[in-house]
């Protein structure tokens, strides 16, 4: 792959014809742009969400893509790879996973590399689909999937009181929503405020809140929501996830349950953008946050990706045709990150560092260095805006259980670092004379945020469907193209992605992209520098992976037959 040029691929979403990225043209710069013209049949393409690709032969890599709008109904999708090599042969499995990232399709294809654009056709069929461990056989060092669950006992939860085990405590269901500032959980559009049942809706505009936030109802008997030790606890029996929940506040949550722990659907702790998970640093803080970008004259490098179980991803460095500056010709070498700016080079921002590495720390992840401007007006005296927004850090979620967790198949924890945002100019007047675009677009691309922490104790726990905490993608260079028509906008980078794969950067000015993020086995990868091209801004550098922990018994494993990215760290002394 191209990384000196792209530092990630772009998907080209197709229904019927090609259609190029975003106002960049063609990103073929001297070697091979690899087509891949997916279908599938409508019965299958209306439950895949993800394609997973891994290429091998002439160059190799794993990635993973978002369907199109559109492909459940058409079955037709064209994913674009740029690869350096322009001879050899390359080989491609592309398998169409859903929302839980569980394959049901698959096909394979191979193509001959040549200068320019090449093709790929990949028809994907359905795969055979085995429920997990349900032979009736032990497996992983505990029972096999169609035991019922062990007996509940007593046990310390990490992080918190040991009065937080509440062996009274009622069994919850239901629930949609969790808040940890003011301690409330909507349960199908009714609230539970610290132990308060509330019998009209919560998010009914009628309700009268009290100063204290509290609200007048019925107890919900043995349900308890506390704060302790700074984060949220929420203390049940038995807990069964049958809906999709969103956790949102400043708080970490810790659910702490005296019997089984089933989760059916996806538990949402991520970051969305600049919105951080539960208890996850904002843009530009936290731990292991990125370093903002570094402005010279008239263009930026790229804000730093955020640190966590991996350091994060550079920004990109930025070096003008014009400079003198030794020892950086601009075309093979450019400023290391964190130089500082002189006349027309600079340094990308530092990626954020390693941090939280002890079972003691239950921390969401940081945020991703901040964009800056050049100026706050263009040379046509519009207004830009004054900074781009860092990726924000994935939430810190853990569950506690004296009995038997289990991720079931179509169940998700997912506590991921958001992409970096989005820079725009928002005058309604273009061209102006001088057009000048790098002045319109006018800064660096931010960095993203790096996934959170989810910790799971348990007497026994199983994975079937998805635990993931991943990083963010940075954002990709700005320039005339992507930027210079009226509110035009320089692409910022994605979410991340819920399987064992990076999630790359979106493709900007020239072919060349923000930085992929963290995941299983993964490093995130630096923004991509602007080299010799005066007038451009660099992308900012990828989220890296989160930490994931599993506490067990002395003697037992957990049975993971489903997807956990970043590998989990494991502790026998529950």
């Amino acid at each position: 792959m191209r990384k000196s040029q792209m530092g990630g691929f772009v998907s080209r979403i197709v229904i019927g014809a090609l259609i190029a990225s975003a106002g960049c043209g063609s990103s073929h710069f001297g070697g091979t742009d690899l087509e891949i013209d997916v279908t599938a049949d409508q019965s299958l393409a209306s439950q895949i969400q993800f394609l997973s690709l891994t290429l091998s032969g002439a160059e190799s890599n794993q990635l993973q893509v978002p369907v199109a709008v559109g492909f459940a109904s058409s079955g037709k999708q064209t994913v674009t790879y740029g690869l350096a090599s322009t001879s050899g042969t390359i080989s491609i499995n592309v398998t169409g996973r859903t929302n839980s990232n569980f394959a049901i399709a698959s096909g394979d294809g191979t193509s001959s590399l040549a200068l320019g654009k090449v093709h790929a056709a990949i028809v994907l069929t359905e795969t055979a689909v085995v429920p997990p461990d349900m032979s009736g056989t032990a497996d992983g060092g505990i029972a096999d999937l169609s035991t019922t669950p062990p007996a509940a006992v007593a046990i310390v939860p990490s992080h918190v009181s040991a009065s937080r085990y509440d062996a009274t405590a009622k069994p919850l269901s239901g629930v949609i929503a969790i808040n940890t500032d003011n301690l409330s959980v909507n349960i199908g559009g009714y609230d539970v405020d610290g132990g308060v049942l509330i019998t009209n809706p919560h998010y009914d505009g009628g309700v009268s809140v009290n100063a204290d936030g509290g609200f007048s109802g019925t107890p919900l008997n043995g349900i308890t929501f506390v704060v302790d030790n700074g984060y949220a606890v929420l203390s049940v029996g038995a807990w069964t996830v049958d809906k999709e929940i969103f956790v949102t506040g400043a708080r970490p949550l810790i659910v702490v349950a005296s019997g089984p722990v089933e989760v059916n659907r996806p538990i949402h702790v991520e970051a969305n953008i600049s919105v951080p998970g539960p208890g996850g640093g904002g843009p530009g803080s936290g731990n292991g946050a990125g370093s903002q970008t570094v402005i010279t004259g008239s263009v930026a490098a790229g804000g730093g990706g955020a640190g966590f179980s991996t350091k994060g991803g550079n920004g990109g460095s930025v070096c003008q045709t014009s400079a003198t500056t030794t020892p950086y010709n601009c075309t093979t070498t450019v400023p290391p990150p964190g130089e500082a700016a002189t006349g027309s080079t600079a340094g990308g921002g530092v990626a954020g560092a390693v941090n939280g590495a002890t079972i003691a720390s239950l921390t969401g992840g940081s945020g991703g260095g901040n964009g800056q401007d050049t100026s706050s007006y263009d040379y046509c005296g519009y207004p830009v805006n004054t900074s781009a927004s860092g990726g924000a850090g994935g939430g810190a979620f853990q569950i506690s259980s004296g009995s038997r967790i289990r991720i079931a198949r179509d169940g998700v924890i997912n506590a991921g670092g958001g992409g970096a945002g989005q820079r725009h100019r928002t005058n309604s007047s273009f061209p102006c004379f001088p057009p000048y675009p790098y002045a319109l677009c006018g800064g660096g691309q931010p960095g993203a945020g790096s996934g959170g922490t989810i910790f799971l104790e348990a007497r026994e726990i199983v994975v079937e469907g998805v635990v993931a905490s991943n990083g963010g993608s940075g954002a990709g260079p700005a320039n005339f193209r992507a930027c210079g028509s009226s509110g035009g906008s320089a692409p910022g980078g994605r979410n991340a992605g819920i399987g064992p794969y990076a999630t790359p950067g979106v493709i900007g000015g020239l072919g060349l992209a923000g930085g992929s993020g963290g995941a299983k086995g993964i490093a995130p990868t630096d923004g991509a520098p602007t080299g010799s091209n005066s007038g451009y801004t660099a992308g900012g550098g990828g989220g890296a992976a989160g930490r994931i922990w599993f506490r067990l018994p002395a003697g037992k494993t957990a049975d993971v037959t489903g997807n956990v990215s970043p590998d989990p760290s494991i502790d026998t002394t529950l």
